[in-house]
């Protein structure tokens, strides 16, 4: 999923932004990259990722200071004090108990990460062989500097998102699925098979199941819809007036980032058009 914007710089001159929609993970079937891209990232100016360059140096460290900080913040809460017989034996079919043993006294956050990066390895697919990593690793070699979308306290409000509470509650709707019909390998499948192909509608359609609250209660109904507005609207609000920025500064911009953020309702490109930007 690849864009071009054209625009006019403040000097009246043409300014061009590339946006590469990336999944995260992947496999070898993501390459070789399409010759439009590569002749896009030689030629650009600026490169854009979710977190600058100066950020990603401090992202690991960062995390494992918040693991830690986690656990005071439980407060001796046990998540598997909260889980049914059945959610935990979805956990540890995806954890195994000794891991699963080791993230009890945390948030429940920290158990939802390492589910997710285990669903999507069982599914075939790795952080390594997605387009972020490759880009990434691309600057690093090229010795070329990254600005970022987010800062890391926004990438970790995300990623730390809600109470202990509501957390755990979004924990247990994963296990819940992972024990029940819903097959979460085949959705990352099905995800990634419709990034593969092009098929925003698709793309954007699965990803909103993962927020979806039909007949939930209230309060269920709230929290991902708080859950979600951290998640996409905000953020897409605030990468629209970066970019828009940079059309305005000039030159080229690369930008690679989350597909998600640009297919859809409230898409970064929907405030762009909003805030008279893009035609298109």
């Amino acid at each position: 999923m690849f864009w071009q914007i054209d625009g006019i710089d403040a000097d009246g001159k043409p300014s061009v932004v590339y946006i590469q929609g990336t999944i995260h993970v992947g496999d070898k079937r993501l390459y070789p990259l399409a010759p439009s891209v590569v002749e896009a990232w030689n030629s650009t100016d600026r490169i854009v990722g979710e977190i600058s360059t100066a950020d990603w140096a401090k992202f690991q460290n960062e995390l494992q200071n918040r693991i830690r900080e986690s656990v005071r913040s439980a407060g001796g809460r046990r998540i598997s004090d909260a889980l049914t017989i059945e959610q935990k034996r979805a956990l540890y079919s995806v954890l195994g108990k000794a891991e699963a043993e080791q993230t009890d006294l945390f948030e429940p956050w920290v158990t939802n990460l390492s589910l997710q990066s285990l669903v999507y390895t069982n599914s075939g697919l790795s952080a390594e062989q997605g387009l972020d990593g490759q880009f990434m690793l691309l600057s690093y070699r090229q010795n070329r500097e990254m600005e970022g979308l987010d800062d890391l306290e926004t990438q970790f409000d995300v990623l730390a998102f809600g109470t202990y509470d509501e957390q755990l509650v979004m924990l247990q709707d994963v296990l819940d699925d992972i024990a029940g019909a819903n097959d979460i390998e085949q959705y990352v499948r099905k995800l990634y098979d419709a990034y593969l192909t092009d098929d925003a509608a698709s793309l954007d359609a699965l990803l909103k199941e993962s927020y979806r609250t039909d007949g939930e209660p209230a309060a269920k109904a709230a929290l991902y819809k708080a859950y979600y507005e951290k998640t996409f609207t905000e953020r897409n609000r605030a990468w629209a007036k970066k970019i828009a920025v940079w059309l305005s500064e000039g030159g080229t911009t690369f930008i690679f980032a989350g597909a998600g953020h640009f297919i859809g309702e409230n898409s970064v490109f929907s405030y762009l058009r909003k805030n008279g930007k893009l035609s298109h």
